[in-house]
C-alpha cells in the first residue's frame, strides 16, 4: 500500500507530491490485547481467547500464527493456531492454581514477539465469567 506524502506550500495549502511516496513498513510486531487470563477449572476442556493486533498494515499484519513452548504439550494447547483471535484450551491434567506460559506471535511477514501469559485456573460460580483474580483479590484481604 502506499500513499502520496503531504507537503506544504508557501501559502499553507497542502498538496500530494506522487514522487514521494510513502510506504507501510513491517516495523510493529505483533502485540496481544491481554496477557493475563483466568480461566475455570471444570471436568472437561476449558479455555480462554487470546486476541493478538499490528499496528503496521496490510500486508505486515495479521492473521497471526500463536505457539506455545514445546514443555506445555499435554497441559495447554492453541487452537487455532492461526487467525486474530486463538482459544488458549486447558487440559484435563492442569489444576487450579497459577500458571506461567510462554506464547510466540508471529504476522504473516514473518514479524514475531513472545509473550509472557499470567494464566490462573480456579473453580468459577459461573464457567462462562472466569474470576480467578477477583476471588484471589478478596480471598486475601
Amino acid at each position: 500500500m502506499h500513499m502520496c506524502l503531504v507537503t506544504r506550500s508557501s501559502s499553507n495549502d497542502r498538496h500530494c507530491n506522487p514522487q514521494h511516496p510513502y510506504y507501510d513498513e513491517n516495523d510493529n510486531v505483533p502485540q496481544l490485547t491481554e496477557t493475563t487470563l483466568d480461566i475455570c477449572k471444570s471436568d472437561g476442556l476449558s479455555q480462554a481467547n487470546i486476541t493478538a493486533f499490528d499496528l503496521d498494515q496490510d500486508p505486515f499484519g495479521g492473521p497471526f500464527s500463536f505457539k506455545l513452548q514445546e514443555k506445555e504439550k499435554g497441559k495447554w494447547k492453541i487452537d487455532p493456531t492461526q487467525g486474530y483471535t486463538t482459544k488458549l484450551v486447558k487440559e484435563r491434567t492442569v489444576h487450579s492454581g497459577e500458571y506461567d506460559l510462554v506464547l510466540k506471535v508471529s504476522g504473516l511477514q514473518g514479524e514475531e514477539a513472545v509473550y509472557n501469559l499470567s494464566v490462573i485456573v480456579c473453580n468459577c460460580v459461573d464457567i462462562t465469567k472466569p474470576n480467578c483474580r477477583i476471588r484471589k483479590a478478596k480471598g486475601s484481604g
